[in-house]
C-alpha cells in the first residue's frame, strides 16, 4: 500500500464492556285520524215558494241546501270477535332422512400474506453466522444489524430480502435486524467454535477514513501477510491454520451508514508461532479533515466477553488530505503459539 505520508499520533479512548439491545327531525309525523262529519240537509219545495218575478241571474246564488245539526262522530276499529275466523291449518311434523340432507362444503381457508420481518441464522465454519432476512412488504429498506455491541448498516433488495455473513463474538450469539420504521427481528444461535478464534474489530459511522490492518508474522505493507480491506483472504486460510482473514461490514452506497472492519485469526489451530501486529489507521480525506471523529474497537481474544474501547480522534486540517494517521496504543498485538 502506497502512502504519501504517515503521521503517527496518539488517541484518547475509554474502555467499556459490550452490552448486546379512537334527526330525529321535528315531532314525528303522527297522522291523526280524520274525524267524519254527519251532514243533515233540508230542502224547501219549489211549490211553496212565493210567486215572484223571475230572478235575474246572479254572479253568485245562495245554495238551495242549508247545513244544520252537524254532529261529530268517531271512527271505530272493528272488534276482534267481528273478524272472520281463519281456516285451521294442521301442523305436520316431517323427519328428514340423513342421506337426503344437503351437505354444505367446508369453507376453504383464504391464503394470507405475511408482512412481518423474519430472520433465520445459521452457524457456519470459522465462527461465522449466515443471516437470511425477509420483509416482503419493505423492499429496498435500510436496516441495521446489531450483535454483541457491534453494529453495521445494510439494505434489503427489491424483493425485501438480504443475505449476510457476520463474524460472531459470543458462544450464544444474539442478532437483531432493525429497520428504520421500527420493525425488526431477533435470532439467537449457538456458535460452537467461537473460542478457537481471536477476533478484533473497529466500527464507525460515515466516511471517517478508518481502516483496520493486520501484519502477520512480520509482514510488510502490501505483502502476502498484510491482511486488510483490500486483501481480505478467504476463510479457507484460517480453517487450515495458515493465517487470518478479513471481513468488512456495511454498505458503501450508504455514505452516512455504520461500518465495521473485522480481523479473524485461528488462534487455537495456528501452524506457526509468532506475532500479529494490529493497527488502526485513518486516511485524511475531504469528509473527515479538520473534524473530530468517533469510533469503537471490539476485541475477543479468549473465552471472556469482548473488550470494548471508545475512540475520539482529531483529524488534521484539510491541507493534509492524502496523508495517513497511524493510531498508537489502540490494539494490542496478537501473540500466537503454534498448535
Amino acid at each position: 500500500m502506497q502512502k504519501s505520508r504517515i503521521i503517527t499520533t496518539a488517541v484518547s479512548f475509554a474502555v467499556a464492556m459490550a452490552i448486546g439491545a379512537v334527526m330525529q327531525y321535528g315531532p314525528q309525523n303522527s297522522q291523526q285520524g280524520a274525524v267524519p262529519l254527519t251532514i243533515k240537509a233540508s230542502m224547501t219545495p219549489a211549490s211553496q215558494a212565493p210567486e215572484a218575478e223571475a230572478p235575474k241571474p246572479k254572479s253568485m246564488r245562495q245554495a238551495d241546501l242549508e247545513l244544520e245539526n252537524i254532529t261529530r262522530t268517531a271512527a271505530a276499529m272493528p272488534r276482534e270477535a267481528d273478524l272472520p275466523a281463519l281456516p285451521e291449518s294442521p301442523v305436520r311434523t316431517v323427519a328428514a332422512n340423513a342421506d337426503d340432507a344437503l351437505v354444505v362444503p367446508e369453507e376453504l381457508s383464504t391464503p394470507t400474506f405475511s408482512c412481518a420481518v423474519q430472520m433465520a441464522a445459521v452457524s457456519g465454519p470459522a465462527a461465522m453466522v449466515a443471516l437470511d432476512i425477509s420483509a416482503p412488504c419493505m423492499p429496498n429498506e435500510r436496516l441495521t444489524i446489531h450483535h454483541n455491541g457491534m453494529m453495521f448498516d445494510s439494505s434489503l433488495d427489491a424483493n425485501g430480502t438480504a443475505y449476510l455473513t457476520v463474524p460472531a463474538f459470543a458462544a450464544q450469539s444474539v442478532f437483531i435486524a432493525a429497520l428504520a420504521n421500527g420493525e425488526g427481528a431477533v435470532s439467537v444461535i449457538p456458535v460452537m467454535d467461537i473460542d478457537d478464534y481471536a477476533r478484533v474489530a473497529i466500527q464507525w459511522k460515515g466516511n471517517t477514513g478508518l481502516e483496520l490492518h493486520a501484519l502477520e508474522y512480520g509482514a510488510r505493507y502490501g505483502s502476502d501477510g498484510h491482511v486488510w480491506a483490500d486483501a481480505q483472504r478467504d476463510q479457507a486460510v484460517a480453517l487450515a491454520g495458515q493465517g487470518g482473514f478479513f471481513t468488512r461490514l456495511g454498505q458503501e452506497t450508504l455514505g452516512d451508514g455504520l461500518f465495521a472492519d473485522v480481523y479473524t485469526f485461528p488462534a487455537a489451530q495456528a501452524r506457526r508461532a509468532g506475532d500479529i501486529a494490529l493497527s488502526v489507521e485513518a486516511a485524511v480525506n475531504s469528509d473527515n479533515c479538520g473534524r473530530e471523529i468517533a469510533a469503537q474497537t471490539l476485541e475477543k481474544r479468549d473465552t471472556g466477553k469482548p473488550r470494548v474501547q471508545d475512540l475520539s480522534l482529531s483529524i488534521p486540517a484539510c491541507e493534509a488530505v492524502g496523508d495517513f494517521l497511524v493510531l498508537k496504543n489502540i490494539l494490542q498485538d496478537l501473540k500466537v503459539a503454534s498448535n
